[in-house]
């Protein structure tokens, strides 16, 4: 199994903020709420395990 990169983060975290932009463009109002959330998770998720990599000194950048 491959193990994740900080580029493999960073690259998730562009297709979020991609969805979210379409998402948000399309009209979907209703889940609105939800789906922010949701994202503003995932985002944080990956902003906490980008922060692992560079604490751990495994950044590979």
């Amino acid at each position: 199994m491959r193990q994740f990169v900080p580029a493999d983060f960073e690259k998730a975290s562009q297709h979020l903020l991609q969805l979210q932009e379409y998402y948000f463009t399309a009209g979907c109002r209703e889940e609105r709420a939800a789906a922010e959330a949701a994202i503003a998770a995932a985002l944080r998720w990956i902003e906490t395990a980008l922060n692992s990599f560079e604490n751990s000194g495994k950044s590979g950048r």
